[in-house]
Order: structure tokens, then C-alpha cells, then sequence
């Protein structure tokens, strides 16, 4: 062991004479850049010619680490390099759609106290230990993010109703509520769909929707030709497949205890939820 470490430090002392940075200021750098709140990159100035370009963390040129030589002189050796790396961490800043920039909104939104909207208190963090699948979408490799993950909860009007719509993968809103219905980004960009029926106080009816988004369909379309007495001219459509029930098995949910139901106008329009909030009314 002695003899390796003389052997080490025999290294860099032959590097210091050629004028090159020692790997272990190096290192140094990674713990003062993981120590220090919000740093961005970190980087050592040394006294040589031998220039480090510096290491990208990921994609962009922050969050990094690096070395630089600067050896003072009438003519400033190593001043351009480190300029130019100061003015591209500059640029950097100002891009607002960096992936730094959405790193630190992300963060920022994660980590930020939030209020409860009825007491002066802050909100307990969620807690989901519920199992669950981890992937949306295996093939995409498009993980689950509970939080943001939604799930729209609809009303079926029937048997038959439900019948047509497990027939077809199809759910149809009634737009002639659209007025009291607020068509939200959670509603628009959910990822599964709930059914529940007038009588029902659980369901595990839950289905996993297909990525284009609602669209609108006459009810003139063939898909509507056995479709149980139609009511309007139109309907609001979620296309979806079986993959919901795959991912869930055997779990039900008493969707009236949810927050976003009990404050429905009226109590057969589609909401959404993300599924922490429907995790939270599994039944046990």
C-alpha cells in the first residue's frame, strides 16, 4: 500500500512540472459542487498550460465541472479559454428553455412549501405506498409520476351504455354540458379513465386512454349506430384500451370520497384526478 501511494504521488508530481492540474483538486470539485446549495458547476484555476475543457454533466455546459490553466504573464496565457467559458455559462443562463431551466422550475415545484387552502398550515407531503405498475407505457419507457399522472373518472348511464362503451373503447361525453364543464389540461392530457354507474359506490371499471387526446364525433358516425338512445348531435370521445386493467389488477376505488366529486355541479360530468388523489380511495 506505502509503495502505491509513493507511486501516486510521485504521479503528480511529475504532472505539476508539466504544467498539468492534479486529479485530486479535480475530484474536489464534485464534492463542492454536490455541497454547495444551488451550485451550478465548479472548477479549479491552476497555474500550467495544460487546459482542461470542461466535463458537461449531461447535455449542456452546466451543470459541469472543469479545469483551467492560467499561468500570469504580460501576455495573460489561459485568460481567453476561461472568458470564453464564462461567456457561454452567460448565454447558458439567459436560454429559458434549457434543460437546466426546466430542471430548476421542476425542482423548485417539488421542493417549495405548499399552503392547505383552508388552514395556515402547510400540506403534508403525499404518501403513496400503494402497489402500483411504474410504467405507462413500457414500450415508450414513459414512467409513472403519481402526481402527474391523471385519471379521468366518467359516468355511464346504463348497462347498456357501459356495454357499448367497452364494445367500442369508446367514451362519449355529452357536450351540451360543456357550458358548466371546464375542459382542464388534467382532463384533456389523463392517462386512464375510470366508469362508475349511478348506483355504484366503487368501481374497478379503469382503462388506460390512448395518447391522442378527446375528439369530437357526430352522432351520425357508424360508431353510433347501436349506440342506446342517442340525445345529442355530438359527443366529446375518449378512445382507450385494456392495458388499465392489466396494470391495476383487483384494485377498486370509492370514488365518492374524492374531493374533486363532491364538489361536481353536476354529478354525471367527467373530472379528473391524478391517481395519488385516486390511490388515496383504494379500497383495502
Amino acid at each position: 500500500i506505502k509503495e502505491a501511494v509513493e507511486k501516486e504521488l510521485n504521479e503528480e508530481k511529475e504532472e505539476e512540472r508539466k504544467g498539468k492540474y492534479k486529479n485530486a483538486d479535480l475530484l474536489k470539485m464534485h464534492a463542492y459542487k454536490d455541497a454547495i446549495r444551488r451550485t451550478g458547476g465548479a472548477y479549479i484555476l491552476y497555474p500550467g498550460t495544460d487546459n482542461q475543457r470542461p466535463l458537461k454533466g449531461f447535455h449542456e455546459i452546466i451543470p459541469g465541472l472543469g479545469a483551467f490553466a492560467i499561468r500570469p504573464s504580460a501576455e495573460n496565457i489561459g485568460i481567453t479559454e476561461l472568458s470564453k467559458f464564462v461567456d457561454s455559462v452567460i448565454n447558458h443562463l439567459l436560454d429559458r428553455s434549457s434543460q437546466r431551466e426546466f430542471t430548476a422550475v421542476k425542482s423548485y415545484e417539488i421542493h417549495k412549501k405548499k399552503k392547505n387552502e383552508y388552514l395556515d398550515d402547510d400540506v403534508t407531503p403525499n404518501i403513496l405506498s400503494e402497489p402500483m405498475p411504474e410504467y405507462f407505457d413500457t414500450e415508450k419507457n414513459e414512467k409513472i409520476i403519481p402526481d402527474e399522472t391523471h385519471v379521468l373518472i366518467g359516468f355511464y348511464k346504463s348497462d347498456e351504455h357501459l356495454q357499448w362503451i367497452l364494445k367500442n373503447n369508446l367514451y362519449n361525453s355529452r357536450v351540451k354540458y360543456l357550458s358548466d364543464y371546464h375542459l382542464t389540461s388534467e382532463a384533456i392530457g389523463a392517462k386512464y379513465i375510470l366508469f362508475y354507474g349511478t348506483k355504484d359506490t366503487e368501481s374497478n371499471q379503469i382503462f388506460r386512454l390512448k395518447s391522442e387526446g378527446p375528439r369530437m364525433i357526430d352522432a351520425n358516425d357508424n360508431v353510433f349506430r347501436d349506440y342506446p338512445n342517442p340525445k345529442q348531435n355530438s359527443y366529446l370521445c375518449y378512445s382507450f384500451d385494456s392495458f388499465g386493467i392489466n396494470n391495476f389488477k383487483k384494485m377498486s376505488w370509492k370514488f365518492r370520497d374524492l374531493k374533486a366529486f363532491k364538489k361536481l355541479s353536476r354529478p354525471t360530468m367527467p373530472f379528473a384526478v391524478s391517481l395519488t388523489e385516486l390511490m388515496k380511495v383504494k379500497v383495502k
